[in-house]
């Protein structure tokens, strides 16, 4: 029932939620409720399905008070072991004091609750597999569990596997599934049963399989063409070298590549603060030689030694535009960075 119950309404039939301790809303963390028939969050951002309640709906409190339910939805949420469970029909309660999991509806699904003489609660499935563990913080006890993101959900396709299956799934080095069943038919791995579930879906074999795409390619007739119209800049250093007098002491390095030819020169440096004055010399000898080349643009790392007040003045003075790459992110160099 989602009302308020009336003398002659039958106990059985109502929500009842029982919890002491101060208000905590924290999204990973979840109060084990032995005694709450209902799973309860304060937030509603990661329930899925959602569904709005009946203007009058809540659920009765010890205290004898109501709890307004603001509606209805499931929870993915992800243990500390790695397992992902659904929560069914969890109910969103904004006045809540904190995240709850129902301890009387884990026991109807078949779930077993331990308690032993540390301060650690374990709920058992049906199968003998731990699905939470609690630990006991003032006069709770709390689980570990967290919500499933939007992003993560985009991955999640089938939670309903046999959480045993999946206890050996990870044990056996996250096996395919038809290995598992034959591994199992043969008793190879001791301890395994004869027959096994399914599998379902795991997420962490999902993670390994995920690959970077790739950084996207300049369009065509976006390149210049006009040798020194461009050049791309990095610094790199400092480089440990056998011989400490070599290239003068130099531990430093500047590369400077021409996009149209792609030659590339290098400059050695003492010191990262040179790397101003090799530029102005280079723009210097190219106006020069090349005058009919002027250089026009000039891609950098926005390394603090190029991004200096004096030199932007000065490129500002030549008409020549600055285009500073994001910092600490080399694939938006790459042309330097290939070099």
């Amino acid at each position: 029932r989602e009302a308020k119950p009336k003398a002659t309404d039958n106990p059985a039939d109502v929500d009842f939620a029982c919890v002491v301790g101060a208000p905590s809303t924290t999204a990973g963390h979840f109060i084990l409720d032995t005694g709450s028939s209902r799973h309860i969050v304060a937030n509603s951002s990661g329930l899925t399905n959602y569904r709005a309640a009946k203007p009058d709906a809540g659920i009765e409190c010890a205290n004898g008070g109501l709890m307004p339910v603001a509606g209805y939805g499931e929870l993915l949420v992800t243990t500390q072991a790695g397992l992902n469970i659904e929560l069914k029909d969890v109910a969103h309660c904004p006045s809540a004091i904190g995240n709850l999991i129902g301890g009387k509806r884990l026991t109807k699904s078949g779930c077993t609750i331990a308690f032993d003489n540390t301060s650690a609660v374990e709920t058992i499935s049906a199968s003998g597999q731990v699905l939470m563990k609690a630990s006991v913080v003032g006069q709770n006890c709390v689980v570990p569990l967290e919500p499933v993101t939007t992003d993560s959900v985009m991955m999640v396709s089938d939670t309903s596997g046999d959480p045993n299956t999946m206890h050996w799934h990870r044990c056996a080095g996250h096996n395919g599934e038809s290995t598992l069943q034959a591994l199992a038919a043969k008793g190879t791995i001791t301890g395994m049963p004869k027959t096994l579930g399914p599998l379902g879906f795991c997420s962490d074999c999902a993670e390994g399989k995920i690959a970077r795409s790739k950084h996207p390619r300049i369009a065509i007739g976006e390149r210049e063409h006009r040798p020194l119209s461009k050049i791309h800049v990095d610094p790199f250093g400092p480089v440990n070298l056998k011989d400490g007098q070599a290239l003068g002491g130099a531990k430093y390095g500047l590369i400077i590549t021409d996009e149209a030819s792609h030659h590339v020169w290098v400059s050695t440096m003492q010191y990262k603060s040179e790397a101003a004055g090799i530029l102005k010399a280079f723009h210097a000898q190219a106006l020069t030689r090349y005058p009919e080349k002027p250089i026009s643009r000039i891609r950098t790392d926005n390394a603090s030694e190029l991004n200096s007040a004096e030199l932007l003045e000065y490129w500002a003075r030549h008409g020549v535009q600055v285009e500073p790459s994001p910092r600490y992110a080399p694939q938006s160099n790459g042309v330097a960075e290939r070099a």
